[in-house]
């Protein structure tokens, strides 16, 4: 039963073009499979918003400013500093590291190599970028909670908060059908949701591989050949032979 049927990909593009090849197959008076992203997933079940990059890198300038880690004159100059920041919060939150350990190791060999006997020494600018990236735990752990206050979250954010909260959000899903199709590498927070709606739900895995990559270990089937010793999700093995 197509209706009761969700179908989950990787990117919207995959989304738009999968429906319309379906309707074009004559299923114009049919009831249509839900077809949706990981991200749009995620972001329905999430109790707060997911909000575009601009947003985010916004509010983490005022962030800084008030924090006076650096001096920041302007928001044209800090923004792509604010991109790569993000983009490292969204990593961090989406292999679900521990930040406080993670930033404390990189505080602790920044500082080494500051004050190694071999280092060049540092004019006073290098000195304030490296102190900017040093505080960078510090900018993690208060963003997070000005997010959670605004409910405002990036998607690594919200899917490290699914991922660590499945059962309470996928056991009311109990009966529905989910289909992942066109997914390689996973990120840990995307293994574990999957991995709770097999748990939880009639689900079925259809991986992007082919099976000449998977043999003799060639490495586009690296990451392939980690989901398949670790899960046994329906689908996962049964990969095509071009």
């Amino acid at each position: 039963d197509l209706s009761k049927l969700t179908l989950i990909f990787p990117s919207k593009r995959a989304s738009i073009f999968f429906t319309a090849s379906l309707v074009e197959s004559g299923f114009k008076n049919a009831w249509l499979p839900r077809v949706i992203t990981l991200n749009e997933f995620v972001e329905r079940l999430y109790p707060g918003k997911i909000v575009d990059n601009l947003t985010l890198i916004s509010e983490l300038y005022l962030l800084v400013k008030q924090l006076k880690i650096k001096d920041i004159e302007s928001f044209e100059k800090f923004y792509p500093l604010g991109r790569v920041l993000l983009s490292d919060f969204n990593r961090v939150d989406a292999y679900r590291i521990n930040a406080g350990d993670f930033y404390k190791n990189l505080k602790e060999i920044e500082e080494i190599e500051r004050w190694s006997f071999n280092s060049d020494k540092l004019s006073e600018r290098q000195k304030d970028f490296n102190d900017f990236w040093i505080s960078q735990g510090k900018i993690y752990t208060e963003f997070q909670e000005v997010l959670l206050e605004k409910k405002l979250a990036y998607p690594g954010m919200a899917s490290r908060y699914i991922s660590e909260n499945t059962e309470r959000f996928f056991k009311k899903l109990t009966g529905q059908a989910f289909l992942f199709a066109g997914f390689n590498a996973l990120s840990k927070t995307e293994q574990l949701i999957i991995d709770a709606l097999d748990k939880w739900t009639d689900m079925y895995y259809m991986p992007d591989i082919d099976l000449f990559f998977v043999e003799n270990d060639r490495e586009a089937g690296y990451f392939y050949r980690k989901l398949n010793k670790k899960y046994s999700w329906p689908g996962l093995r049964e990969i095509p032979d071009k």
